[in-house]
């Protein structure tokens, strides 16, 4: 949904690189113009801040995305930051026969 506003530059998805690969197709596939899978990171945060912890993870999303700031900011651009609210949705991919038995998923 965030991918087809006009007013979204970032949308950050936390996932590996093969999943970002289908992520995209995906998006293709119900075409979303590319300029606006171009807004995805995936997998969100720095490459150069390794780990998978949370506190690690939430240190890498935001150095990057202090990083787009002063980036957006050097070029003149002003910044109209506004976070949209996370909207989870089970990933089919990764759903568990035992989920699905007890009603979870």
């Amino acid at each position: 949904a965030a991918l087809k506003r006009n007013d979204t530059a970032y949308v950050g998805v936390i996932g590996s690189n093969t999943k970002a690969g289908r992520f995209r197709m995906r998006l293709k596939y119900w075409g979303l113009p590319r300029e606006a899978i171009d807004h995805m990171r995936c997998p969100v945060g720095l490459s150069s801040v390794p780990g998978k912890h949370p506190m690690e993870v939430a240190v890498s999303i935001a150095a990057e995305l202090i990083g787009l700031y002063q980036q957006r900011a050097l070029h003149g651009i002003q910044p109209n930051l506004k976070a949209l609210p996370i909207l989870e949705q089970p990933d089919p991919d990764n759903i568990r026969s035992e989920d699905t038995e007890n009603g979870s998923a």
